[in-house]
C-alpha cells in the first residue's frame, strides 16, 4: 500500500510538548470536526477548526485523513512525524509552527466594567440559545429537572464561596459534586471549572500577584480531575491552570481586561463551541469575576 502523507502547518504548545516525548498512542475517536488522539494521559485534536488551541494539530484537508483512520487506530510518534503504520499514513510535524497562548493584556477596567461586558456577552449567547448548557445560571430559564439545577446552583455557589474565603476543603468538596456533571465530551461542570480557573489564573498573571491558595487549589484539582471526569476535560482544566485555553476564551478575557466590546460573531462562535463547552466555559469565567 502506498504511504499517504499529510503535513501539519501549526500545532498548539501542549501538542508539541506531548509529541516531544515520542509516546505512541491510539485514535480515541472521530467527530465531524476532527480526530482525537490519545497519548498516555494527553488528548490531542487533529482539526481544521478556525481557531487555535493548545491541543490542536492543524492539518489542511484532514477529512481525507479521517476517511482512512478509525477508532483504536494505533500510531507511533517520531521526531518528525505521527505515523499510522496499519493504514500506511504519516503526518509530518517537524516544520509545524508552534502556537503558545499569549500573555493577557494589561487590566484597564474596573470590576464593574468587566461585569457589564460579560453580562452583555451572556445576554447575546442567551438570545442565540436560551437553553444551551448551564446558561440558566444567567437567564434563569430552567430546562433541567429541579433537583439537578438546584445541585448545580448550590455547588457552583459553594465553590465560589470557598474560593472567596480561601477555604480549600470547601472549594474541593463543591467541585467534586459538579465535576463530570452534564453531557458531551467535556461535561458542563468541567467546562465551568475550566473557565473559572482560566480567568483567575490570567487575572493573577497580569496583576503580578501571587496566590498561594490558587496554587494549592490547582494542585489538589490536578489529582481530582483524572479520577472524577473524562481525560479530555482533565487536560482542559490543567491547561486552564496554566492560563491556557482556546483562542475565543483568551479573547474574551483580553476584552474584559481592556474594556473593548466583544467583536461581532464571538458570541455565536462561543455558543456553537462544542456540545455546550463554549457557553459553560464562559459562565465559569463570569463566576470568576465575582471572586476577584
Amino acid at each position: 500500500m502506498k504511504q499517504q502523507t499529510f503535513i501539519s502547518t501549526f500545532m498548539g504548545a501542549i501538542s508539541a510538548e506531548v509529541l516531544a516525548k515520542s509516546q505512541d498512542g491510539i485514535v480515541m475517536g472521530l467527530t465531524s470536526k476532527g480526530i482525537f488522539l490519545r497519548c498516555g494521559d494527553a488528548i490531542l485534536f487533529i482539526t481544521e477548526a478556525p481557531y487555535k488551541s493548545p491541543f490542536n494539530i492543524y492539518i489542511p484537508g484532514f477529512e481525507r485523513l479521517m476517511s482512512v483512520l478509525a477508532s483504536n487506530s494505533r500510531f507511533e510518534v517520531t521526531p518528525t512525524a505521527i505515523v499510522f503504520p496499519d493504514e500506511s499514513v504519516q503526518v509530518i510535524t517537524d516544520n509545524a509552527e508552534i502556537w503558545t497562548p499569549s500573555s493577557p493584556v494589561k487590566i484597564e477596567t474596573i470590576k464593574q466594567r468587566r461585569t457589564e461586558l460579560m453580562d452583555l456577552l451572556l445576554k447575546n449567547i442567551s438570545i442565540l440559545d436560551e437553553t444551551k448548557g448551564w446558561i440558566f445560571l444567567f437567564n434563569n430559564h430552567q430546562t433541567l429537572p429541579v433537583e439537578i439545577s438546584e445541585r448545580i446552583i448550590v455547588n457552583t455557589q459553594g465553590f465560589c464561596n470557598g474560593y472567596q474565603h480561601r477555604d480549600l476543603d470547601g472549594s474541593l468538596a463543591a467541585a467534586e459534586r459538579f465535576l463530570g456533571l452534564g453531557g458531551g465530551l467535556t461535561p458542563s461542570g468541567d467546562d465551568w471549572l475550566a473557565g473559572f480557573l482560566l480567568y483567575q489564573t490570567r487575572f493573577f498573571m497580569v496583576s503580578g500577584n501571587y496566590s498561594e491558595f490558587q496554587e494549592q487549589l490547582g494542585d489538589a484539582l490536578q489529582k481530582m480531575v483524572f479520577q472524577k471526569t473524562t481525560t479530555i476535560s482533565a487536560n482542559r482544566i490543567l491547561a486552564a491552570g496554566r492560563g491556557w485555553a482556546e483562542e475565543p476564551f483568551l479573547q474574551v478575557i483580553d476584552n474584559l481586561f481592556s474594556g473593548v466590546e466583544m467583536p461581532a460573531g464571538l458570541a455565536e462562535l462561543i455558543t456553537h463551541f462544542g456540545h455546550s463547552s463554549g457557553v459553560d466555559t464562559t459562565l465559569g469565567m463570569a463566576a470568576a469575576i465575582t471572586c476577584e
